[in-house]
């Protein structure tokens, strides 16, 4: 124990020490206990991550019953982004709503993201989606051209932020008709039950 400790300072200083900006944490999933942190609440620009907010936001509406799995969606609901992803490959313009999140949980497609993004109203449209009060926030669509007028980035976030979503989404936060959209992100048989769909 004491040598893994020891483990965790020697990083902990390493980080500290580094010219570059770091935010981490690492928590017991099991027990909850705080393991590793270093600046855990800085907030610094989190890329993909944060697509788990709109996965989690589709499941909700799915076991709401606002959407449904079968729902068409074409391309040009959202931002064309032709950088990564698969949908940029397909001849296909439309795609049911599950194949879509899909496609954004298990090779984070951008052009799916901003489809299904806009399918929910945007990020205003995703709930517990703010990073002052979570700690983790989607600000925009994915963008291959960023102006003065638009967000600086497409998500910002903490260490903090990122482990209490990681450990909603393990300890069951989502509903269970659009648990299986979202188990395409997560590890699998990990069970869902429909406790965290409330507006916080």
């Amino acid at each position: 124990m004491g040598t893994q400790v020891q483990r965790w300072m020697r990083l902990a200083e390493r980080l500290d020490a580094s010219p570059a900006q770091w935010s981490a944490r690492v928590d017991d999933a099991a027990t909850g206990e705080v393991v590793f942190e270093v600046h855990a609440d800085r907030i610094l620009s989190t890329a993909s991550v944060p697509k788990l907010l709109l996965l989690r936001e589709v499941a909700c509406r799915l076991d709401e019953g606002s959407m449904r799995t079968d729902e068409p969606l074409r391309r040009d609901m959202g931002p064309a982004m032709a950088d990564s992803g698969l949908w940029r490959h397909l001849a296909t313009d439309i795609l049911p709503l599950d194949d879509v999140a899909r496609l954004v949980g298990t090779v984070s497609d951008n052009w799916a993201t901003n489809v299904l993004l806009a399918r929910v109203g945007g990020p205003s449209g995703v709930r517990g989606n703010d990073v002052a009060s979570a700690g983790i926030a989607l600000l925009d669509y994915v963008r291959e051209h960023r102006t003065e007028q638009m967000p600086p980035r497409m998500s910002s976030g903490s260490a903090l932020g990122c482990v209490r979503l990681l450990t909603s989404l393990y300890r069951d936060a989502v509903g269970t008709r659009g648990g299986a959209i979202l188990l395409q992100a997560r590890p699998a048989r990990i069970p869902v039950s429909a406790n965290g769909c409330s507006a916080g």
